[in-house]
């Protein structure tokens, strides 16, 4: 498309009228006053191809395969604060690692998916859990402040 934008400016300046353009090329003469307007208000870069229309391509088995490299290594040594991994600081690293724009929230979880990630939450537990204490308390002072139905003698 952009070569035969170009071509009519080259016919053009070689003072073919603009029907005749659009007779040579094949495309509406509205088109071809539509290009001679795009060059004089913004130049060639105006007539420069704006890439494939549509939907953005996935990111390659390669760019996924560094992402998940990147991911492995979790979120502090991806400048994140905490350990925690969510699907904007995911998609951020995606960003990052594939040259790409940051993909949705829900891309973002469709890229995981297909990468065999699923969604986990970290258990819940004291850091400073002792076992033994755990252990006696539940032999010793449960059982003694438990209470336990009483048994009717009808």
């Amino acid at each position: 498309m952009e070569k035969r934008r170009l071509e009519a400016l080259e016919l053009l300046a070689d003072g073919i009228s603009q029907s005749e353009i659009a007779r040579r090329l094949d495309v509406s003469r509205q088109a071809v006053s539509k290009w001679v307007t795009a060059k004089r208000d913004g130049g060639m870069k105006a007539l420069a191809s704006k890439g494939k229309p549509g939907r953005k391509t996935a990111p390659s088995s390669s760019e996924m395969k560094k992402v998940e490299v990147a991911l492995l290594k979790g979120p502090v040594k991806n400048g994140c604060r905490n350990d925690l991994w969510t699907l904007r600081r995911v998609a951020e690293v995606i960003a990052r690692v594939t040259g790409r724009p940051r993909p949705s929230i829900s891309r973002t979880w469709g890229l995981l998916h297909t990468m065999g990630w699923s969604c986990q939450r970290p258990a819940r537990r004291a850091r400073q859990q002792d076992a033994d204490a755990v252990t006696d308390f539940r032999e010793q002072t449960w059982t003694a402040v438990k209470k336990t139905p009483e048994i009717s003698g009808s």
